[in-house]
């Protein structure tokens, strides 16, 4: 299954007005070479993770089984002077049935200020203590590139809560030098059911830290972190504002998604 396929003859060249410089042909693809897979579900901008000057890619296969059913896969392709590596120099499996791994996957920016770029993963169906409760994972860049083991997780502690179902990187939100990150669990249950939470896991010189500031919506079902929706929020592409103070929204709403820019 590729990643990127824009064969010539099916391109629009309005959809390409703003970004002059798009090629109309594809120049790079992978694949997870396993049936069902489903590599390329999610697909991010790593960063720089190991300082070479060139920014690299992550691309995730959640049902990726190797030993495990369906407990995913994380790839990581290094740019280079040429453009894409065609092989993963780094990828990832959590050894644990079911987890889905890479259903979400982004750059973290430099979390610990290191100098190197780090990544953030999702399982969100990762079972710990507690069935299906999801977890995410963060690991740091160095000149070697991306550990090999995580340096950071963090899971939802509530059954079925889709923790890691999205993530991103959400920036320097407290201005303090480190970049952090955002987490969504859409299914998350405090009172109203399925309402959701988002996270916000602050950055260190140690990498993140453990107690995040957490948002909730207090309303049934809204889907207010549904995939679709979250990564979109962060890049700032719909708008909402909510002031968490005031429990005041502004409401922009599309189809799909409300979005809101927590201040």
């Amino acid at each position: 299954m590729c990643l990127f396929e824009l064969p010539a003859a099916k391109l629009n060249p309005q959809s390409f007005a703003l970004l002059p410089d798009i090629s109309s042909t594809y120049i790079w693809q992978g694949e997870s070479d396993q049936e069902f897979a489903e590599f390329g579900k999610s697909v991010g901008r790593a960063g720089d993770v190991n300082g070479d000057g060139y920014d690299d890619i992550i691309v995730g296969a959640h049902y990726y089984s190797n030993g495990e059913y369906h407990e995913g896969r994380a790839y990581v392709y290094y740019g280079t002077a040429d453009g894409i590596s065609p092989f993963a120099a780094w990828f990832y499996e959590p050894n644990s049935d079911n987890s889905v791994f890479g259903v979400s996957v982004s750059g973290a920016g430099d979390v610990n200020n290191d100098g190197y770029d780090d990544i953030i993963v999702g399982a969100r169906t990762y079972t710990s203590d507690l069935n299906n409760e999801g977890k995410v994972f963060v690991f740091y860049g160095s000149e070697t590139g991306l550990s090999s083991i995580p340096g950071w997780t963090a899971e939802g502690n509530q059954i079925d809560c889709d923790f890691g179902g999205t993530v991103s990187e959400a920036g320097d939100v407290n201005n303090d030098g480190f970049d952090d990150v955002i987490v969504g669990a859409i299914t998350y249950d405090n009172g109203e059911t399925d309402e959701g939470r988002a996270y916000i896991y602050y950055g260190s010189v140690t990498g993140l830290g453990s107690t995040p500031t957490i948002f909730e919506i207090n309303q049934e079902n809204p889907q207010w972190l549904h995939p679709d929706c979250l990564h979109r929020s962060i890049r700032g592409q719909q708008g909402l504002l909510q002031n968490p103070k005031t429990s005041t929204p502004f409401l922009h709403q599309s189809r799909r998604c409300h979005t809101f820019l927590l201040r």
